[in-house]
C-alpha cells in the first residue's frame, strides 16, 4: 500500500472518541490525523490529500453538510466514512448529499464502535481507496509544456498565493518566526495542493518563480508590519536552488529592497542528504551563513546517517519532519527516534524546530525533550497575510 492510501483524516469532537479511533488506525498501518476543527480537517483534506476520511455527524448535520460540500467543491477524491451513534437522519441526509455532490461514500461507523467495526470499515472500502489513487494528482494528464504555461499564468494573475505559519518556543510560547508556503487557487481545478505542484515545478526545473514570489510576499509583509522584532522568516529553498546565482542574487535584493536583515530570513533547505559532497552547493551555503542568513535542514531524521556528515553542513537549524513528531505519544520508536534527533541537534550546536505539533500534549513532550521550537494545527494553520495578522492581534 502506498504512502498516500496510509492517510486517514477524522473529524470528531469528542477527543477521547477521535485519540481511540487515530490509534486503532495507527496500529493497522494507517496514519491518521484527527482535529475537532472543521476548518483544519477540511485544510489537510485539501493539501495532505488522505485516502479516507472519517466524519462525525452526531451532533451538526448542517456543519457536517458543510463540510461535505467543501470538500466537494476541492474536487476531494477521499473514501468518506460517516460517524454517528443515534443520528439516523443525519446520517441518511449526509449520505445522500455526498453522492449528490460527487463524493466517494466509503460507508458508516456506528458509535460505540469496537476494532472489528474500524477493520470492516476499511475492509469494505478497496474501491474508495483505488479511486483515490487513480484520480488524486489534479495535474495527471497535463504536459510539461501545459504546466509551465499555467504555473507561469498563475503567477502573473495572484492565483498562487502565499501563507504564513506561526512558530514558537517550546518552553515559553513565545512567537519566534513564521514558514511562508505557496498555495495555488486554479480557476477550474480549485485548489492545487503543495504536495502536488511542487514535485512538478522541481522535477522541470520551475522552482525559481514559485520562490522568488513566496520570498517576496514574505519579506515585503514582514519588512512592512513586523519591522521592530526579532521574528524570522522561514522560506523553503531547494538543494538545487544554491546552484542558482540568478535566485541568490534575487533573495539577496528582496532582504535590501524591503529592509528585512538576512540574519531575519532562515532558508529551510530540501534535498540535503548529498550537500556534503557537492562543493559548489556547500561553498554557496558558507557564503550564505556569512552574510548572515539562517540555514535550516527541513528534512531531518530522513536524509542522514552519521552525526559526522551532518557537522560538515554549515547549518543553523533543523526541522524534525511531521511523521515522528506526530506519532510521538502513541509510539515509543517515534518518541526514542525525536528524542535522539532533538539530542543531536543540541550536540551540534543547531537549535531545533519540531513540525506537525497536533496537542499540548505533544507541545508538552517536545519541552521535555529540550526541542527549541515548534509548529504545527495546534498552534496555528497556515494564514493569508490578514488573518495572520488578525491572529497576531488575538494573541500578542
Amino acid at each position: 500500500m502506498s504512502d498516500q492510501l496510509r492517510r486517514v483524516s477524522i473529524l470528531e469532537e469528542d477527543s477521547a472518541v477521535a485519540e481511540r479511533l487515530a490509534t486503532m488506525l495507527a496500529e493497522e498501518g494507517f496514519d491518521a490525523r484527527a482535529t475537532a476543527d472543521p476548518e483544519e480537517f477540511v485544510e489537510w483534506v485539501t493539501t495532505w490529500l488522505p485516502a479516507l476520511v472519517f466524519v462525525d455527524i452526531v451532533k451538526s448535520t448542517p456543519e457536517a453538510l458543510g463540510v461535505l460540500e467543501r470538500l466537494a467543491a476541492a474536487r476531494s477524491r477521499a473514501g468518506v466514512v460517516l460517524m454517528s451513534g443515534t443520528n439516523r437522519s443525519g446520517i441518511r441526509a449526509a449520505r445522500e448529499f455526498g453522492a449528490a455532490k460527487g463524493l466517494v461514500h466509503a460507508g458508516l461507523l456506528r458509535k460505540p464502535f469496537s476494532r472489528g467495526h474500524v477493520l470492516q470499515a476499511l475492509a469494505r472500502n478497496p474501491h474508495a481507496l483505488e479511486s483515490v489513487e487513480r484520480v488524486a494528482d489534479p495535474l495527471e494528464g497535463w504536459t510539461d509544456e501545459q504546466f509551465a504555461e499555467a504555473l507561469d499564468h498563475a503567477i502573473v494573475h495572484n492565483e498562487l498565493r502565499t501563507v504564513y505559519q506561526p512558530k514558537i518556543s517550546c518552553a515559553t510560547g513565545a512567537l519566534v518566526g513564521f514558514e511562508a508556503l505557496a498555495r495555488w487557487d486554479h480557476p477550474s481545478l480549485g485548489q492545487i495542493p503543495p504536495g502536488t505542484f511542487i514535485p512538478h515545478a522541481a522535477a522541470q526545473g520551475l522552482m525559481r518563480p514559485i520562490t522568488q514570489a513566496v520570498a517576496a510576499n514574505a519579506l515585503a509583509w514582514l519588512g512592512g508590519t513586523r519591522p521592530g522584532t526579532s521574528e524570522r522568516m522561514s522560506v523553503n529553498f531547494s538543494a538545487a536552488e544554491l546552484r542558482d546565482p540568478q535566485q541568490l542574487a534575487q533573495l539577496r535584493e528582496y532582504c535590501e529592497r524591503f529592509q528585512v536583515p538576512p540574519s531575519r530570513v532562515v532558508l529551510e533547505v530540501t534535498h540535503t542528504a548529498a550537500l556534503a559532497d557537492d562543493a559548489a552547493a556547500l561553498a554557496e551555503l558558507r557564503r550564505l551563513q556569512t552574510d548572515g542568513f539562517q540555514l535550516a535542514i527541513d528534512d531531518f531524521g530522513t536524509g542522514y546517517s552519521t552525526a559526522a556528515r551532518l557537522a560538515a553542513l554549515p547549518f543553523t537549524e533543523v526541522k524534525i519532519d511531521t511523521r515522528f513528531v506526530r506519532k510521538v505519544l502513541r509510539s515509543d520508536s517515534a518518541s526514542g527516534i525525536v528524542e535522539s534527533l532533538i539530542n543531536t541537534a543540541r550536540d551540534l550546536d543547531y537549535e531545533c524546530t519540531a513540525e506537525g505539533v497536533e496537542s499540548q500534549q505533544i507541545l508538552d513532550k517536545l519541552a521535555a525533550f529540550g526541542c527549541d521550537f515548534a509548529q504545527g494545527y495546534y498552534i496555528a494553520r497556515p494564514m493569508p497575510a490578514d488573518e495572520l495578522e488578525a491572529w497576531l492581534g488575538a494573541t500578542q
